[in-house]
Protein backbone atom coordinates (compact mmCIF):
# COMPACT_ATOMS: atom_id res chain seq x y z
CA UNK A 1 0.00 0.00 0.00
CA UNK A 2 0.95 3.35 -1.05
CA UNK A 3 -0.72 6.45 0.88
CA UNK A 4 -0.43 9.79 -1.09
CA UNK A 5 -2.17 13.29 0.30
CA UNK A 6 -4.74 15.58 -1.05
CA UNK A 7 -3.49 18.74 -0.59
CA UNK A 8 -3.56 18.48 2.98
CA UNK A 9 -7.11 17.32 3.77
CA UNK A 10 -7.63 14.03 2.16
CA UNK A 11 -5.62 10.63 2.45
CA UNK A 12 -5.21 8.39 -0.39
CA UNK A 13 -4.29 4.73 -0.09
CA UNK A 14 -3.35 3.41 -3.02
CA UNK A 15 -3.64 -1.20 -2.18
CA UNK A 16 -2.64 -1.89 -5.88
CA UNK A 17 0.31 -0.02 -6.90
CA UNK A 18 2.47 -0.25 -9.85
CA UNK A 19 5.95 -1.07 -8.85
CA UNK A 20 9.24 -0.79 -10.95
CA UNK A 21 11.80 -0.04 -8.16
CA UNK A 22 9.89 3.20 -6.79
CA UNK A 23 6.01 3.47 -7.65
CA UNK A 24 5.34 4.10 -10.64
CA UNK A 25 3.17 8.12 -10.55
CA UNK A 26 2.25 11.23 -12.14
CA UNK A 27 1.07 14.54 -11.02
CA UNK A 28 -2.39 15.16 -11.77
CA UNK A 29 -3.13 18.58 -13.75
CA UNK A 30 -4.65 21.70 -11.28
CA UNK A 31 -4.27 19.42 -8.07
CA UNK A 32 -0.61 19.05 -7.49
CA UNK A 33 -1.19 15.27 -5.96
CA UNK A 34 0.40 12.21 -7.32
CA UNK A 35 -1.67 10.01 -8.99
CA UNK A 36 0.52 6.13 -8.68
CA UNK A 37 -0.52 3.80 -11.52
CA UNK A 38 -2.66 0.73 -10.15
CA UNK A 39 -3.08 -1.99 -11.60
CA UNK A 40 -6.97 -1.81 -10.29
CA UNK A 41 -8.85 1.46 -10.68
CA UNK A 42 -11.54 0.50 -8.22
CA UNK A 43 -12.36 4.28 -6.39
CA UNK A 44 -13.63 4.17 -2.92
CA UNK A 45 -14.49 7.42 -1.43
CA UNK A 46 -15.09 8.02 2.26
CA UNK A 47 -15.55 11.47 3.95
CA UNK A 48 -17.77 13.12 6.65
CA UNK A 49 -19.93 15.63 4.74
CA UNK A 50 -19.84 17.44 8.26
CA UNK A 51 -15.77 18.17 8.00
CA UNK A 52 -15.93 19.43 4.89
CA UNK A 53 -15.85 22.99 3.75
CA UNK A 54 -18.09 23.65 0.23
CA UNK A 55 -14.77 24.82 -0.99
CA UNK A 56 -13.07 21.21 -0.18
CA UNK A 57 -16.39 19.29 -1.52
CA UNK A 58 -15.94 21.28 -4.99
CA UNK A 59 -12.31 20.06 -4.83
CA UNK A 60 -13.10 16.66 -4.35
CA UNK A 61 -15.53 16.89 -7.19
CA UNK A 62 -12.62 17.80 -9.48
CA UNK A 63 -10.17 14.79 -7.89
CA UNK A 64 -12.94 12.28 -8.58
CA UNK A 65 -13.68 13.74 -12.22
CA UNK A 66 -9.42 13.71 -12.46
CA UNK A 67 -10.05 9.70 -11.96
CA UNK A 68 -12.75 9.39 -14.38
CA UNK A 69 -10.43 10.94 -16.92
CA UNK A 70 -7.81 8.46 -16.05
CA UNK A 71 -10.17 5.68 -16.34
CA UNK A 72 -11.81 6.69 -19.71
CA UNK A 73 -8.23 7.34 -21.09
CA UNK A 74 -8.68 11.02 -21.46
CA UNK A 75 -5.52 11.78 -19.09
CA UNK A 76 -2.14 9.06 -19.35
CA UNK A 77 -0.09 8.14 -16.77
CA UNK A 78 3.59 7.41 -18.08
CA UNK A 79 4.29 3.73 -19.26
CA UNK A 80 7.15 1.36 -18.62
CA UNK A 81 10.25 2.97 -17.16
CA UNK A 82 9.07 7.13 -17.55
CA UNK A 83 8.91 8.80 -14.47
CA UNK A 84 8.23 12.78 -14.46
CA UNK A 85 6.29 15.87 -12.19
CA UNK A 86 8.02 15.64 -9.04
CA UNK A 87 9.71 11.69 -8.94
CA UNK A 88 13.24 13.74 -8.09
CA UNK A 89 11.86 14.17 -4.36
CA UNK A 90 10.48 10.72 -4.07
CA UNK A 91 12.95 8.98 -1.67
CA UNK A 92 13.36 5.66 -0.03
CA UNK A 93 12.97 5.57 3.56
CA UNK A 94 11.32 8.78 5.65
CA UNK A 95 9.77 11.63 4.26
CA UNK A 96 11.15 14.62 5.47
CA UNK A 97 9.34 16.60 7.99
CA UNK A 98 8.09 19.54 6.12
CA UNK A 99 6.60 17.31 3.43
CA UNK A 100 4.62 14.81 6.24
CA UNK A 101 1.01 14.55 6.59
CA UNK A 102 -0.62 12.66 9.65
CA UNK A 103 -2.70 10.30 8.42
CA UNK A 104 -4.81 10.49 11.36
CA UNK A 105 -5.58 14.47 10.22
CA UNK A 106 -7.77 13.61 6.52
CA UNK A 107 -10.72 15.22 6.34
CA UNK A 108 -11.76 12.64 3.44
CA UNK A 109 -10.35 9.21 2.39
CA UNK A 110 -9.83 8.30 -0.96
CA UNK A 111 -9.16 4.46 -1.61
CA UNK A 112 -8.02 3.37 -5.30
CA UNK A 113 -7.83 0.01 -5.90
CA UNK A 114 -9.40 -3.16 -3.85
CA UNK A 115 -10.82 -1.81 -0.37
CA UNK A 116 -7.85 -3.62 1.97
CA UNK A 117 -9.28 -6.05 4.40
CA UNK A 118 -7.06 -4.13 7.28
CA UNK A 119 -6.59 -0.59 6.92
CA UNK A 120 -3.44 1.19 9.12
CA UNK A 121 -4.03 1.96 12.45
CA UNK A 122 -4.19 5.88 11.68
CA UNK A 123 -6.53 4.97 9.39
CA UNK A 124 -9.15 2.69 11.54
CA UNK A 125 -8.65 5.46 14.27
CA UNK A 126 -9.92 8.37 12.68
CA UNK A 127 -12.62 6.21 10.76
CA UNK A 128 -14.34 5.96 14.34
CA UNK A 129 -14.14 9.45 14.77
CA UNK A 130 -16.50 9.89 11.48
CA UNK A 131 -19.74 9.70 13.13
Amino acid sequence: MICTRYHWRGLVLWTNPVVKGKPLMTLALGVHTPLVYSKSWLVHVVYCLKDLTPLERFWLGIYLNIFNALLQGVLKLPRGEEFHGYMDKAIEGEVPEQYRFKPSEWAFLIVVGPFPEKLPREIRERLKKCD
